[in-house]
């Protein structure tokens, strides 16, 4: 299959809460990027369902978003561990700490960089 994104996802792996309108269920982010992310969970939306997504990138740190359900695939929780369940967004806008979002995704893309031997320019879309 094609990829479809633009934007290169980190893996990283968080903690997080989300929801329609109250962020109330829990969830991990598998990666993530500065327009989507992925949460892997055994409570999914369907496509095109908005949810706010609330993740915390340290103690003090906290990001709310408004995001956009791209893809949902729904895994029984006993294999949730072994395959990929959950779901796939982009990132409608922030409703708190999109600084400190869009830094900590810089941070993993220079992470990457370094590791591979990557400029940082070789792992981004640049959309004209």
């Amino acid at each position: 299959m094609a990829e479809k994104r633009c934007n290169y996802r980190h893996p990283k792996r968080l903690p997080v809460k989300f929801g329609v309108g109250i962020a109330s269920v829990s969830g991990f982010t598998e990666d993530l990027s500065h327009f989507g992310l992925f949460i892997k969970t055994g409570a999914v939306y369907g496509p095109g369902q908005e949810l706010v997504v609330e993740l915390n990138l340290q103690q003090e740190l906290l990001v709310r978003i408004v995001v956009k359900v791209r893809w949902a695939k729904k895994v029984p929780p006993a294999l949730l561990r072994n395959y990929k369940g959950g779901m796939g967004f982009t990132i409608i806008r922030f409703l708190e700490g999109e600084e400190y979002y869009r830094d900590f995704c810089d941070e993993l893309q220079q992470i990457r960089a370094e590791r591979n031997n990557f400029g940082a320019k070789g792992l981004a879309c640049h959309l004209e």
